[in-house]
């Protein structure tokens, strides 16, 4: 790489530099590929970012018909980028407190809005008919290992839940199903959210894989989700402080 830095170049800011690289190597004279200008002095915020050589770009179809999607393939990356060069600093990611009471109130209301549908639906029999019996089973069995701590609905698992859903998916899907997609496509999203669950449950892989800005922004739309599906349901979602 060579560089190459402009003794006098006008308009540039008090304490910054212009900077020439050249890296691209090919069949003929070398082409500029990157020019960057920046602060050497923390007072001066001036950030400016060149990059060529089709680093960033935006999506596109190639005359083959292959698609390219160019920056918008990793839409946080973007985002940080558009960031930087604002001058914004990085998004504030949720602390872990927050991201727990938001995955407390997403569990917590989806459990209630599932037992108020089943309720109105079977009455009484709404474990025993709404329930998958398999189900039913592993609940009860791991409520007999804690000596019966808690009802048999304390014990089940997030995923349990979606395939309630599924199981009923007639009393459900008025509340669950998005426009245009069915049940399949519609409850895509517990997988994702229970991966975040259990990662946040275990502090050690949390510590090497943390939740960046666009999963923390995916917990707060399934809890506004959640909160509208309870209300159509008179269920209230209650946010811990």
């Amino acid at each position: 790489m060579v560089r190459q830095r402009s003794r006098a170049v006008s308009g540039l800011p008090n304490g910054a530099e212009l900077v020439d690289s050249w890296d691209l190597l090919k069949i003929g004279p070398r082409e500029l590929a990157c020019a960057g200008i920046w602060p050497v002095q923390r007072e001066n915020r001036v950030r400016v970012l060149v990059l060529a050589g089709g680093i960033l770009h935006n999506p596109y179809q190639g005359i083959t018909g292959q698609s390219f999607p160019g920056i918008t393939r990793n839409q946080t990356f973007a985002r940080n980028l558009i960031n930087w060069l604002a001058n914004a600093g990085p998004q504030p990611s949720a602390s872990i407190s927050n991201v727990a009471v938001t995955l407390h109130a997403i569990e917590v209301g989806l459990h209630d809005v599932i037992t108020a549908i089943l309720q109105k639906e079977f009455g009484k029999d709404s474990w025993t008919k709404g329930v998958p019996k398999k189900i039913r089973k592993d609940a009860v069995q791991l409520r007999e290992e804690e000596d019966r701590a808690a009802p048999e609905e304390a014990y089940l698992y997030l995923l349990d839940r979606k395939e309630i859903i599924e199981k009923q998916w007639r009393l459900f899907a008025p509340f669950f199903e998005e426009s245009g997609k069915g049940r399949s496509k519609s409850l895509e999203w517990f997988a994702r959210l229970n991966e975040i669950r259990n990662r946040n449950a275990h502090p050690i892989k949390l510590r090497h894989r943390p939740l960046d800005a666009e999963e923390v922004q995916f917990l707060k739309d399934r809890l506004r989700f959640v909160q509208n599906v309870a209300q159509k349901c008179g269920v209230t979602v209650n946010v811990p402080a």
